[in-house]
């Protein structure tokens, strides 16, 4: 078997064949929370390496933006694939087909639907009051939990949803101040997943608070 390299000098490697490259490892920054002028920075720094290369470039892990629409869309063709050979998978990909059919479930499986973009608004106003909640009473069992009606199961759903896209919006710039109010908050603090949701929004606050306290070179 022949070695695909014949020389190795720090970043450098030479081929059997006399091909030459350099390979560069891109240090890991942080992104979620950076500022929008570093994040642009970061942009124009990347298009300006990726335009400066000549020769046989190659680019390993360089991520592109997703379409969220087609996130969902590979989610489901997953599901149904897997369904093949695992019960499991069937089961969920059926379930997911049917409320995928429903009206009240365009909000989500909908591709033709605009997809929220809060990144260009001072405030964002989610309005959830004609969603049918489950009550407290409903969820006090996981007998009682089985029999909600579709509507109430899709609002718990869309709530945590919610939920998930404001604690992406209040912590997407950690210079700005945001807030984040929640009228129907026992529904999130009802379920497991719902309190470690609202857990992680607080432990991120507390860190951008830090973070603003903390002295600059």
């Amino acid at each position: 078997m022949d070695l695909p390299v014949r020389h190795i000098a720090k970043n450098v490697i030479w081929t059997p064949h006399g091909t030459c490259w350099g390979i560069w490892r891109v240090t890991a920054a942080g992104h979620s929370y950076a500022p929008s002028a570093e994040k642009r920075a970061r942009l124009k720094a990347i298009e300006a390496l990726v335009k400066s290369l000549v020769g046989e470039p190659m680019l390993l892990s360089l991520c592109p933006q997703i379409d969220p629409t087609a996130v969902v869309r590979a989610m489901v063709d997953e599901l149904a694939a897997r369904g093949t050979a695992d019960p499991a998978a069937h089961g969920l990909a059926r379930k997911l087909a049917a409320v995928a059919r429903k009206d009240l479930s365009r909000v989500v499986f909908d591709d033709t639907l605009p997809v929220v973009d809060t990144r260009r608004a001072d405030a964002v106003v989610f309005a959830v009051h004609a969603l049918q909640l489950p009550k407290q009473a409903e969820l006090a069992s996981e007998h009682r939990i089985e029999r909600l009606e579709f509507e109430k199961v899709l609002g718990r759903a869309v709530m945590y949803l919610v939920a998930a896209v404001a604690r992406e919006t209040v912590m997407a710039d950690k210079d700005e101040f945001g807030v984040a109010v929640f009228d129907e908050c026992w529904c999130l603090t009802s379920s497991d997943e719902g309190q470690e949701l609202l857990l992680e929004l607080i432990r991120d606050c507390e860190g951008r608070s830090l973070h603003r306290r903390s002295p600059r070179g």
